[in-house]
């Protein structure tokens, strides 16, 4: 099954359930991918390929987590891309294409010294480095062309 390709400057949104933790700003959950391809383009712009997806990360976020009511600083990543968000059989300077696809899997990392903490006095800090089961998908700008 084909479906759109992603290219350089799209949209990535991430939801704001972390499994226990849950993001409260910025109301916008969104950043850009950057694309690595070099020699090809889809319109203008170049395609996403296996790999990139590891450079997006949206920091300055803010999130609580359980009794850790007060607000903690974090930066959300994408831990993984679901089997339908690559080609099958396309690739692009020797790699996959990444499509739109569903939804991918996300990781929530709490920024060092900046974990929520609780309204307890003294307050208790959530050592928690990092909380999975977040999720997240592409925003394609390109209407056009399709990979399989």
């Amino acid at each position: 099954m084909s479906d759109l390709i992603i290219v350089d400057g799209d949209t990535v949104t991430f939801l704001p359930a972390f499994g226990l933790a849950t993001v409260t700003l910025p109301p916008a959950l969104t950043t850009t991918i950057s694309a690595s391809a070099a020699t090809t383009k889809v319109g203008t712009k170049a395609p996403c390929l296996e790999g990139d997806e590891k450079n997006v990360q949206l920091s300055g976020c803010s999130y609580i987590a359980g009794a850790y009511s007060v607000p903690g600083q974090c930066t959300l990543k994408i831990d993984k891309l679901n089997s339908d968000q690559v080609t099958q059989t396309t690739e692009i300077e020797g790699k996959k294409v990444i499509l739109k696809g569903s939804t991918f899997k996300a990781v929530l990392e709490v920024s060092p010294g900046g974990g929520a903490q609780t309204t307890t006095t003294p307050p208790s800090p959530d050592m928690t480095p990092k909380y999975s089961g977040g999720s997240g998908s592409f925003v394609p700008s390109n209407s056009v062309v399709f990979a399989a």
